[in-house]
């Protein structure tokens, strides 16, 4: 399940969840999945929120607590550049802060379909990426273990 918010106003009142079409929780419509964010709105409660720029800035991604995305690139993000050829335009590698509201650690990875790398995305405040952290993830899902 996933939402946007389409301004600072509407994060502030919380986002209405919609279930994606798969019952394994994976979200659809990636075009919808991004807006653009201006102004400090908090992620709602019980939502994982994923930034392009640290401090919870540029473009945001918010994600109810369970959904997997194998494969940021299909997350449309008309004001992303990347380094990689084929991910300009789209979330891959973009992300620079994360905030989680949820009651699960989640773990975003370097490479799709949760490969490569894992990084936790702890629960709490906001978070901005540590140096190897930054501008690496490009898949995320609820992480495995239950120590984490």
């Amino acid at each position: 399940m996933w939402c946007i918010a389409m301004s600072a106003a509407a994060a502030l009142t919380g986002c209405a969840l919609e279930p994606g079409p798969d019952s394994a929780g994976e979200a659809s419509q990636p075009e919808d999945r991004v807006a653009p964010r201006g102004g400090a709105s908090p992620c709602p409660d019980g939502a994982v929120c994923l930034y392009q720029d640290p401090g919870g800035g540029g473009m945001m991604v918010v994600l109810s607590a369970g959904t997997k995305i194998s494969d940021f690139r299909t997350i449309r993000c008309p004001g992303c550049i990347g380094e990689t050829i084929g991910t300009s335009g789209t979330f891959d590698k973009q992300m620079s802060s994360w905030e989680n509201r949820s009651v699960f650690p989640d773990c975003f990875y370097e490479k799709p379909n949760f490969e490569g790398p894992q990084h936790v995305v702890a629960i709490g405040k906001l978070h901005d990426a540590l140096p190897g952290e930054n501008n690496v993830g490009s898949s995320i899902e609820p992480c495995r273990s239950p120590d984490l």
